[in-house]
């Protein structure tokens, strides 16, 4: 590293344009502080727009597979622990209390 650091300084010592550029490829940017805005040539890639229709469709999609994800797994969990369900309500089923029946002859 301070081998590095002393090329680059005696680089800049001599102003050598063309070592620094090669060691800093934002050297141009930064010794004129300035930056060159090129026009992209047609050649270039240039970003895609998506269509409206296309956006409503991605969202509208993302909404019907989480309402599917979530509808699936409530459903899943609920038939899974079906068994655990009942034995709790069994087990903590209250027991009927018993009643006498009123007769006639108790008056």
């Amino acid at each position: 590293m301070l081998h590095a650091h002393q090329v680059f300084g005696r680089a800049a010592a001599a102003n050598d344009h063309a070592t620094l550029a090669a060691m800093d490829p934002f050297y141009e940017c930064a010794s004129t502080n300035t930056w060159k805005v090129t026009e992209p040539t047609p050649t270039e890639p240039r970003a895609v727009i998506t269509p409206p229709l296309a956006k409503w469709g991605r969202w509208l999609g993302a909404l019907v597979a989480g309402a599917l994800l979530s509808g699936g797994l409530y459903v899943g969990f609920d038939l899974g622990f079906q068994d655990a369900r009942d034995g709790f309500a069994k087990k903590h089923q209250a027991a009927p209390k018993k009643t006498k029946k009123a007769s006639v002859d108790d008056d």
